[in-house]
């Protein structure tokens, strides 16, 4: 008979969503009847709460992806991986009771922390979850990849860019000795990962600043992907601009069109270093997009 009661008892907290609550005022829920968002306002305000949904899970690992800072420890040592929080959104939108499920030590717990503490400077960082059209705290989990990227999501690259861009000395970056350096980087620098995290994210900024989504794919809620490709010179200069990879004529133009705007600002790097000599250096990038309909 004990037993049976046990199992109930269980049985009715999965059913009802609440866990560890001391009265229904303090229960933290897992099963809502709407979900929090994350409070801007491109989610905030669409009407269809799948669309709403989908909104506000992208832009949070947008958030999270933007703000990370792969520690200097974790970069020393080459570690690489994912780490898995877990937190409670309060009824007034505002992060309490992080913890880690899973990490990697070097500072990476630590780092994904902060970016989510941070996050209660803001006024109201969510907009709670509603439970019989009541606000109420709510029970998320989160993961986040660390790894020791140069420039953000910045790759290698297809070599056969280099024998069709008909230019000598070019190598992928991971084929050199000294990476390029962002103008906005460099002297004040300490260290290799220090200037590394400055040109990443100083070219992420270029890029999300001048990126613009085609307004004929956002209206009719169309997402996709695309893969650009680009040589920084030996003088430090963007050229060789090429879409090598898309879902959309559209998008293709959108991401030729960021890196252009980027080329006419005559930013000059610090070109890359092999053997002594500078060297003109292939990127390449990977861009997703995310288009979610109101309607």
């Amino acid at each position: 008979m004990k037993t049976k009661v046990v199992l109930y008892a269980i049985l009715h907290c999965l059913i009802t969503g609440a866990i560890s609550a001391q009265d229904k005022s303090d229960s933290v829920y897992t099963y809502l009847e709407d979900k929090p968002v994350f409070n801007i306002i491109e989610c905030v305000y669409l009407k269809n709460k799948k669309a709403q949904n989908e909104c506000s899970e992208a832009r949070f690992l947008r958030y999270l992806d933007e703000h990370k800072e792969y520690p200097e420890e974790a970069f020393k040592n080459n570690i690489s991986g994912k780490v898995t929080a877990q937190f409670v959104i309060n009824k007034n939108g505002k992060i309490e009771d992080i913890r880690i499920l899973r990490g990697l030590g070097y500072g990476c717990e630590e780092d994904l922390i902060r970016i989510l503490e941070k996050l209660n400077d803001r006024e109201n960082p969510w907009v709670p979850g509603y439970h019989n059209k009541k606000p109420v705290s709510s029970l998320k989990t989160v993961t986040v990849k660390y790894e020791p990227m140069i420039f953000g999501r910045c790759k290698s690259g297809d070599k056969s860019f280099i024998a069709e861009s008909g230019m000598e000395d070019v190598y992928s970056v991971d084929e050199l000795d000294i990476l390029p350096v962002h103008p906005d980087c460099g002297e004040d620098k300490v260290s290799f990962y220090l200037i590394s995290k400055c040109s990443n994210t100083k070219l992420h900024q270029d890029i999300y600043s001048t990126l613009r989504y085609p307004r004929e794919l956002m209206a009719s809620g169309i997402g996709g992907k695309a893969t650009a490709q680009f040589i920084l010179t030996k003088e430090g200069e963007i050229s060789k601009i090429k879409v090598i990879q898309s879902t959309d004529s559209a998008l293709s133009k959108a991401v030729a069109d960021t890196f252009e705007n980027i080329r006419l600002k005559n930013q000059t790097w610090k070109p890359g270093i092999k053997n002594g000599r500078e060297v003109n250096t292939m990127i390449e990038f990977d861009f997703s997009f995310a288009a979610f309909n109101s309607f």
